[in-house]
């Protein structure tokens, strides 16, 4: 190769540097093209080649990207001024040209993310010469996936739901549809499993009836009260336990402040090492166990149990937990150090594994899949055969939401198709973990995804600064979170309004007469609070719609807060903020049970809780205003009722 060819080849090399934004994989791509040459130059040993030598052995992304981007900025100057009203922000921008093998974005509330996708697909499609039918978008509903598709209706991309993504890649390998079971099916199992299959498994049967009676109890009545119908009623959480024990092994006693045995004429000690003792010989002597369960099924408990089991399924699926993953489970479980926590535990994951196994049998039989089935076996497919669509980027919504199956899915379509991938998301507003959403997935984003890079788009056109001041506040007292600095050039003196009421009813009427026009979403922290304010006189329900009587151009829409994500309206009222199990905190904690199917734990008390309060603020473009009982406020409210942001009537 004589000198001009090979200064050429040079050149060559240094202008592929210059033009691409590099990554990891583009590198690697560029240096095997100049492999030959690298290794013809290096035995040629002359100084004006050592530059390319150099250069070659490593090459300085960080350097090259900056060029790149400060590059594409200027040359795109106008072309992002012209995608929006106002044109894109300088982080909106910068995250649409910025070409990372894998790129977190993470958006505050308000700040624009769909603005920033759709800019990101258009860039790419006008710009950068990718074909629509090369990217990927994903996002977790149906109204998200078509906003997404309406906004980018110029292009025919593919965008799925997760679920109607693992869908379409099954009916391909399959060339059909397979039948999906409803979302009842396992309810039902559960419902067939303890009115009918239970009475042939009489261990299991006396499990149950020890679960129910002596680790899950409700109120302070006891068993034998139950049983017998009389008034025995006993306080001491210890002391009821005790005598349930004793009663199941037809042990007689009787009780007066502390609990006395007949036949032995003493009293028993009312502590843990007693109750341990009594559990090593674990029966029902002498009774009518199937009588005792029949009576236990009609208690609270006993629904408790019930739902609790299918939870757990449904999170043993979403985490693509196999039966095998039992053993794991009851290794943990030996190591329970608590003796009532490990039976309790150990009578629960039997009943579990019992009834997933005839879950899943019921599904093969009947060959059906269920949701969380959509995305196991999809991932199984790309895995074992590819990707039909050869994907260059994949861009995923509301990442904060993603499980471990999804984060599976996602990595077996980047493994086959080298797809660069976008994923967009807010961890302040991650509140669906009891779906078997990990947090981990996107706090730790750069553990999953090794050449990646986070980004944050933290101007928010939603919010007032002086609300996103009392939300930021509020939201980072979770210390597990992305730093966001929310930036508004929207100002509102007290944007936060909090009302203390005796009577509901007459305190939302007094905060909708000072609203005079416009949406409003009045949001609840369960679905049954709409029946606070709906007294059929002045506010009436109407679908899902509220109708205010005396002012109609109102347009007033009631909603949970977990539904109202991802939505704003032009004021927000918040109810039941209320110091209560069923308030705002919630304060129903986790079953001990899930600990071995949740992969995300609160560090905090009521760290998710926080996060659907922000949720709930942040979906004002103006005013949210906070009702709040005069006698038992929500522990929220104490917490920023003295913010300078906030305004106080009593």
């Amino acid at each position: 190769m004589n000198n001009n060819y090979l200064n050429k080849v040079i050149n060559s090399f240094y202008e592929e540097l210059g033009s691409a934004y590099l990554t990891d994989i583009t590198i690697k791509s560029i240096k095997k093209k100049y492999q030959k040459y690298y290794n013809y130059i290096k035995q040629e040993k002359r100084k004006e080649y050592q530059r390319f030598i150099k250069k070659y052995k490593k090459i300085n992304k960080k350097k090259y990207n900056k060029k790149y981007i400060s590059k594409e900025l200027k040359e795109n100057k106008k072309y992002f001024d012209s995608m929006t009203k106002y044109g894109l922000d300088y982080q909106q921008r910068l995250a649409v040209v910025t070409d990372e093998d894998s790129l977190l974005i993470a958006a505050g509330a308000g700040s624009g993310k769909t603005t920033t996708m759709t800019a990101k697909i258009k860039y790419l499609v006008e710009r950068k010469n990718i074909k629509p039918s090369q990217i990927l978008c994903i996002s977790f509903t149906k109204e998200a996936t078509n906003n997404i598709k309406n906004k980018n209706k110029n292009y025919n991309i593919d965008a799925y739901t997760f679920h109607s993504l693992g869908l379409n890649i099954i009916r391909k390998k399959l060339n059909h549809s397979p039948v999906i079971c409803s979302d009842n099916t396992l309810n039902v199992i559960i419902d067939k499993y303890f009115e009918n299959q239970i009475y042939n498994n009489k261990n299991i049967l006396i499990d149950t009836i020890y679960y129910l009676s002596c680790y899950a109890f409700e109120g302070n009545k006891t068993l034998k009260s139950s049983i017998l119908n009389t008034n025995e009623v006993i306080n001491n959480k210890i002391d009821l336990l005790l005598a349930n024990i004793l009663f199941l092994n037809n042990i007689d006693y009787k009780y007066y402040k502390k609990i006395y045995l007949i036949k032995e004429k003493k009293y028993l000690n009312s502590n843990i090492k007693t109750i341990n003792k009594l559990l090593k010989n674990k029966t029902i002597s002498n009774l009518n166990y199937i009588g005792i369960y029949d009576i236990l099924k009609k208690d609270a408990s006993f629904q408790k149990l019930k739902k609790t089991i299918l939870t757990f399924i449904n999170l043993f699926k979403a985490n693509n937990y196999i039966l095998e993953n039992y053993e794991e489970f009851t290794k943990k479980n030996q190591k329970e150090k608590d003796k009532l926590k490990r039976e309790k535990e150990k009578i629960f994951l039997k009943l579990t594994k019992q009834i997933y196994i005839k879950y899943e049998k019921y599904l093969k039989n009947n060959n059906m899949i269920d949701f969380n089935d959509m995305i196991n076996e999809a991932t199984d497919i790309v895995i074992k055969n590819g990707c039909i669509n050869q994907y260059k980027y994949i861009i995923v919504d509301e990442y904060q939401d993603t499980s471990q199956t999804r984060y599976e899915l996602l990595k077996a379509i980047k493994d086959k198709t080298q797809a660069k991938l976008v994923v967009v998301g807010d961890d302040f507003q991650s509140i669906f973990r009891f779906t078997g959403c990990n947090l981990d997935i996107f706090l730790k984003f750069k553990k999953y995804y090794k050449d990646s890079k986070i980004l944050k788009i933290e101007n928010t056109y939603r919010n007032s600064q002086e609300l996103i001041d009392v939300a930021g506040k509020f939201i980072m007292k979770n210390k597990k979170q992305i730093k966001k600095n929310l930036k508004s050039k929207k100002r509102i003196k007290k944007p936060i309004e909090v009302y203390y009421y005796n009577d509901i009813i007459k305190e939302i009427i007094n905060v909708l007469d000072k609203i005079k026009e416009g949406s409003i979403y009045i949001l609840g922290r369960n679905n049954n609070d709409i029946n606070l304010i709906i007294d059929n006189e002045n506010l009436v329900l109407d679908n899902d719609r509220i109708i205010y009587r005396k002012n109609k151009n109102l347009n007033i829409k009631f909603l949970t807060v977990h539904k109202s994500k991802g939505l704003e309206a032009d004021n927000v009222i918040i109810i039941n903020l209320e110091n209560k199990i069923l308030g705002f905190p919630n304060k129903i904690i986790d079953d001990e049970n899930l600990k071995y199917v949740l992969n995300f734990k609160d560090n905090i008390l009521f760290e998710e809780e926080r996060r659907l309060f922000y949720v709930a603020i942040t979906r004002t473009k103006n005013k949210c205003y906070l009702l709040v009982p005069k006698k038992n406020p929500s522990l929220f409210i104490q917490e920023i009722i003295n913010n300078k942001n906030v305004k106080k009537f009593d």
